[in-house]
């Protein structure tokens, strides 16, 4: 038997991967930054096949390199990405055009046109106003689009030839596949002017997409090993960080902020709709936009590239209510819990008494108390939560969490996407019976935070003005947006 599985991890920010073997040691991981493209206020885009494809052969390369693995000796290869996003291709699985990422909001009317056909409310994160936006802005592109596909799948064709996508995210697409069958909705489709004939087939997660083929040899990798269908990396998250039973939540902080929430085991719902099944299997209790985006561009922009590390050692000098000092984080938007990509960032409170550490606090809190504002209304079945991403990372912004959410949180001591979609390749090869060993060897945790009870009542204070400001100026983005 084979005794090494490929992960491979297309993020907002960076693409990650690792060698692992099934005693879930990690015998080498390697990652790559890219940037995400604005060409226009509110765009997010990323280059297909320079940041999907291309830091695939690389990472793929520097993982052989470092672990000394040979590659025959590699049993199967599980991809994961950043979904829902719109990737248009040829008949080749080339890419026509930039990808139009999950917080891109560039398609408002469209949204808005399709609210209108569509029976059950979508949000702008969705594809298919995108896709309406592409049909109407680039229409000759539209007309040379064969397929529209994901960045993990794109990576998945590039390896065995085969087109396909995981049910899960055809059914984040936005009311246009039916879960129940496992197929698109061509009537749905054609009212909303967009072709059926372009949706490629959709396939359980686990499913054996195909095998390596010739261009899998630019990667330094050999014809004839398993790739499975793959997923979102939320999914893949959640296995790679051990958050796999009902009622266990995780909070990830990194690019985008989001805080999941397991209602029943990851086990059982693997092979089938997940994290899209209107929040019965995973549901998503808050997805704040702008978090680790945020504090770069405030690290950046106002801090004028201050240290992470000096931030946050000045800011953990403060007080609670970074002295009274309140930002609500809705700089690309909001998501959750009721969606408005005309929102925008406000700091509240602001004097001249404030600084950098006072804002850099500030906005941290402001993301924690929308991560308070997900759990709220399902605290009584939150059993553990355990924090993961960049921000887990630091140690003030735990703690805060811990006082804010007034019950302990967990940080693991590695894992990660690439980890978890490189054990649920080596489950759908049968080298796993289920996620026993993913709980018991693959994943540990490394630090635990207890909350301060004087801290939770300040925040407490705080918290609930934090959600008068949110309710007070819902009514005014739009004017702000149509001035």
């Amino acid at each position: 038997m084979k005794r090494v599985l490929l992960g491979f991890d297309i993020g907002t920010l960076s693409s990650k991967g690792v060698l692992v073997d099934l005693e879930g040691t990690v015998l080498a991981e390697a990652g790559i930054a890219h940037e995400i493209i604005r060409e226009a206020s509110g765009w997010a885009e990323h280059r297909p096949r320079e940041d999907y494809w291309e830091k695939f052969v690389a990472i793929v390369g520097m993982l052989l390199d470092r672990s000394g693995v040979d590659p025959h000796d590699i049993g199967a290869i599980g991809v994961d990405g950043l979904v829902p996003t719109m990737l248009p291709v040829d008949g080749n699985g080339e890419a026509l055009r930039n990808a139009v990422l999950y917080l891109d909001n560039r398609a408002v009317g469209q949204l808005e046109e399709a609210n209108g056909i569509l029976s059950e409310p979508i949000s702008l994160e969705q594809v298919v106003p995108k896709m309406m936006w592409f049909r109407d802005h680039e229409p000759e592109l539209y007309e040379k689009t064969a397929g529209f596909t994901l960045p993990h799948s794109y990576v998945v064709e590039k390896l065995t030839g085969a087109r396909v996508i995981d049910v899960d995210t055809a059914n984040a697409y936005g009311g246009i596949f039916d879960p129940d069958s496992g197929v698109w909705k061509p009537g749905v489709m054609e009212r909303l002017g967009l072709d059926p004939a372009r949706m490629p087939q959709a396939r359980p997660a686990t499913d054996i997409a195909g095998r390596t083929g010739d261009r899998a040899a630019k990667a330094g990798l050999p014809a004839g090993i398993p790739v499975i269908v793959g997923t979102g990396d939320s999914f893949s998250s959640l296995l790679g960080y051990g958050v796999i039973h009902k009622g266990d939540m995780m909070i990830y902080l990194g690019t985008a902020g989001t805080q999941i929430m397991c209602k029943k085991e990851l086990e059982k719902v693997a092979d089938t709709i997940h994290v899209s099944d209107k929040g019965r299997a995973v549901e998503f209790r808050a997805n704040m936009i702008a978090c680790g985006q945020a504090l770069e561009w405030f690290r950046k922009e106002v801090a004028g590239g201050v240290s992470y590390d000096d931030l946050n050692r000045e800011a953990a000098l403060l007080n609670p209510g970074s002295e009274k000092l309140i930002t609500l984080p809705h700089f690309m938007g909001i998501r959750t819990p009721m969606p408005d990509p005309l929102a925008c960032g406000t700091l509240f409170g602001l004097t001249l008494n404030h600084g950098h550490p006072h804002m850099y606090r500030s906005l941290i809190e402001g993301i924690t108390y929308g991560m308070k504002e997900g759990m709220d209304s399902i605290a009584s079945q939150v059993k553990r939560v355990v924090v993961t991403g960049g921000g887990s990372r630091s140690a003030l912004w735990c703690q805060i969490l811990s006082d804010c959410l007034n019950r302990p949180v967990e940080v693991p001591s590695g894992g990660g996407a690439a980890l978890g979609i490189a054990y649920l390749a080596g489950r759908s090869v049968g080298v796993f019976d289920g996620f026993t060993a993913l709980e018991e060897k693959w994943v540990t945790i490394g630090q635990r935070f207890s909350p301060d009870p004087e801290n939770h009542a300040r925040y407490e204070a705080f918290y609930r003005m934090y959600l008068e400001l949110n309710g007070q100026l819902a009514a005014r983005y739009r004017p702000l947006y149509e001035l």
